[in-house]
């Protein structure tokens, strides 16, 4: 018996971010983020949301530590992010997005809406497609289904 992959949501979900990643590494990489859409994912959380701390940062994000240190530092090199000191604990960094880190953000989320139009879907059918998503995300966040490593 063969098995339907269509049928199977995980394969379909990572399928088809797989896509859509690739789609936003371009339209990042274009605009001058190493990093493509993780680096691009850290920029709007930062503008946001604004996690107080880097560990804060990298559980919205879905990224490791590693990772994370990776990403800021390199968004730091390019002046799109600072660290600060947290006043009342030295051991811990705020990170802060920067003016040039929110033109950057601005306009590789105007480029990246049109990398997203999918060819046979309609707007509506995307949008509620992320609504769908949006409320996925939050069951499983819910039912303490946790992602392992890094998710971008």
């Amino acid at each position: 018996m063969t098995h339907d992959c269509s049928r199977d949501l995980a394969w379909l979900l990572l399928r088809n971010g797989q896509r859509l990643q690739a789609a936003t590494d371009r339209v990042a990489l274009a605009h001058g983020l190493a990093g493509g859409l993780r680096d691009y994912v850290v920029l709007v959380l930062l503008q946001e949301e604004r996690p107080r701390t880097q560990v804060e940062l990298g559980q919205r994000a879905g990224l490791d530590k590693t990772t994370l240190m990776a990403a800021l530092d390199r968004l730091e090199r390019a002046g799109l992010v600072e660290r600060q000191l947290d006043p009342g604990n030295r051991r811990v960094r705020i990170p802060t997005i920067t003016p040039a880190g929110s033109t950057v953000r601005e306009a590789i989320a105007d480029a990246r809406r049109a990398a997203e139009a999918v060819p046979g879907m309609t707007a509506k059918e995307l949008q509620t497609l992320r609504k769908l998503l949006a409320r996925l995300d939050r069951a499983c966040e819910a039912a303490g289904m946790k992602s392992t490593g890094s998710c971008v």
